[in-house]
């Protein structure tokens, strides 16, 4: 009896924890998931993040905003300003370094693990939207897994791989 509460329990921490990693807003055909950067005391960091729009037409990003940087340009991979990013309808795009992202300059605090902020969003068709954007460690999974953690696959290879590793842990004791 006590082998499965404790397997239901790492169950439920599980899809808890896989919650809370994949967040995401939505506005009209625009979908924004899992907006986060990496902890830092820098005054600049790169926001990584993955815009779906759902509708038909193409849909571009104006601009972003928070009041806890001076500055958040949207940028190419060489980090020349750009003026707006498209996103395809029926499309998606992910932004992070090394391809086209949001640089937010002038930051006004650290961001210290599991700490969160508003971001503010303005779509040309959809509009503005406030999303909330987390601050992972360093030391987490996450920034090395930036390009497949936004892969359903991934994730549910990821959270398969562990399910497993805790049901033969918690099975191997009894």
């Amino acid at each position: 009896m006590h082998k499965r509460l404790r397997i239901v329990a790492c169950i439920a921490a599980i899809a808890f924890a896989t919650a809370a990693v994949a967040h995401e807003t939505k506005i009209k055909a625009i979908v924004v998931v899992h907006p986060w950067v990496l902890e830092t005391e820098q005054t600049q960091v790169d926001l990584h993040v993955k815009i779906k729009n759902t509708g038909k037409v193409t849909e571009r990003l104006l601009r972003a905003s928070t009041l806890l940087a001076d500055t958040a340009l949207i940028v190419d991979a060489e980090g020349r300003d750009l003026k707006d990013l498209a996103i395809p309808g029926l499309g998606e795009i992910t932004l992070l370094p090394g391809s086209v992202h949001i640089v937010l300059s002038g930051l006004k605090k650290a961001l210290l693990p599991y700490d969160s902020f508003l971001l503010t969003l303005e779509f040309e068709k959809a509009g503005v939207v406030q999303v909330e954007v987390l601050v992972e460690e360093k030391t987490s999974d996450a920034w090395r897994l930036a390009p497949s953690i936004f892969s359903k696959h991934a994730a549910s290879d990821l959270q398969g791989s562990v399910l497993a590793t805790a049901y033969y842990a918690i099975a191997s004791r009894h």
